[in-house]
């Protein structure tokens, strides 16, 4: 009986203790709206920018550092000239590049002079299957990705930009936006991934990946950020509003669409009878009361978009599997697909840079290439939102979200 009573204890301690540890972890990654949710461009401007113009109105020379090479960690200081700010009139972002070996851990900052400290660029462990003689890379970032402060906080009394880290031979650049661009930061690590992304005609939401489950965002229309939820254990890939509610696809094996209540909860839901990267790639869309996903069919080399399947959600909850009622042949440029949503009952995609309207019959528009590295999209009724990492060609990591006319 003593003993037994000792097990007991020793269970209601080891369970007290997991349960303290979970409560500790829940509150480190328990998501919250930052200080500072909006850069330098709000996107409560309106009329919103269009979708295809390019954002970059005008932009200083490129300015080099004097010294090229340091040791690890050594800082780099690179002084932009008065004439490149009389030039411009206003900065709105600064575009940064230098080299790295990926091979090699890499750890690169920048110092903010708003707020007296370095801020974390980038992060990177390293590789462990580099060949004998690995080629540097160029690792390119605009720092309005990288910060919630407005990019120009990286720039000192003296109109000088300082970084350190893993790098060498950095150089940088001054930019202006259009007027009408705006955007707010919602990752300050390229790392982690935003793979949702919904909108209810009030607010948008989008979900950043994590270890341990997903976190949830909601922004009003100004870009503000109104509240966040940690989604414990669930990793969603896709959102779609129907009007009175969300749907979104969690990524399980196989894979399942859920009902999304207002507070964050995962209510109802179905299986989806097709292999894990099936639905993961693209996203979800709600139109004439059906879920559209894309579906792959073949995966190697590389993963293609062979389908669009239509998913009756109704008969789906009452058999608990999803019950697809049409399947419509998808084009070959559907290869890659990153984003999906519905507008005016129309499905429009993005990938490899081009965003396509596909009507439900299955024709598809000769599509239009983007000016900005495109993810994630949700229509508001008014206005695209989109998920990206800034103007096509200067940033490869961070992510922004924007609002534009289509």
């Amino acid at each position: 009986m003593i003993r037994d009573r000792g097990n007991a204890d020793n269970l209601e301690r080891a369970y007290r203790g997991s349960l303290l540890v979970a409560l500790i972890v829940a509150g480190i990654l328990a998501p919250r709206c930052a200080k500072h949710t909006t850069g330098p461009h709000q996107p409560a401007k309106l009329p919103a920018m269009s979708l295809w113009e390019n954002p970059i109105a005008d932009s200083s020379p490129v300015y080099l550092s004097p010294v090229a090479y340091g040791s690890p960690q050594y800082e780099f200081s690179i002084t932009f000239p008065e004439s490149a700010f009389t030039h411009l009139g206003r900065v709105d972002d600064i575009w940064l590049r230098y080299q790295v070996d990926y091979c090699s851990p890499v750890n690169v900052s920048a110092y903010s002079a708003c707020e007296s400290a370095w801020h974390p660029i980038e992060a990177w462990p390293g590789s462990f299957d580099c060949p004998e003689f690995a080629v540097p890379a160029w690792s390119r970032w605009l720092l309005s990705c990288s910060a919630s402060d407005p990019a120009r906080c990286f720039l000192n009394t003296a109109k000088t930009l300082k970084v350190r880290g893993d790098l060498w031979a950095p150089q940088a650049r001054l930019l202006r936006y259009q007027e009408d661009y705006a955007s707010v930061v919602v990752s300050l690590n390229r790392h982690r991934g935003y793979r949702a992304l919904g909108s209810d005609g009030r607010s948008v939401w989008t979900t950043l990946s994590a270890p341990y489950g997903d976190s949830l965002f909601v922004f009003d229309p100004s870009g503000l950020c109104q509240r966040t939820t940690w989604l414990s254990g669930v990793v969603l890939a896709g959102m779609a509003w129907s009007g009175t509610e969300f749907w979104v696809v969690e990524i399980t094996n196989p894979p399942r669409i859920s009902l999304l209540s207002g507070d964050g909860t995962l209510t109802h839901g179905f299986t989806v009878p097709v292999g894990y990267w099936d639905l993961v790639r693209g996203g979800i869309a709600w139109v004439d009361s059906l879920l559209w996903l894309p579906r792959c069919d073949r995966y190697w080399p590389l993963p293609v978009i062979m389908k669009m399947i239509a998913i009756d959600p109704v008969a789906s909850l009452e058999s608990g599997e999803a019950v697809i009622v049409r399947e419509v042949p998808a084009p070959a440029a559907f290869r890659d697909m990153v984003g999906l949503t519905s507008v005016n009952g129309e499905l429009i995609v993005i990938t490899g840079g081009t965003l396509y309207q596909m009507q439900l019959n299955g024709s598809v528009d000769e599509g239009r290439s983007l000016k900005l590295a495109g993810g994630p999209i949700a229509w508001d009724g008014e206005s695209i939102w989109m998920l990206h990492s800034g103007p096509v060609g200067t940033s490869t990591g961070g992510t922004l979200l924007s609002r534009f006319s289509l």
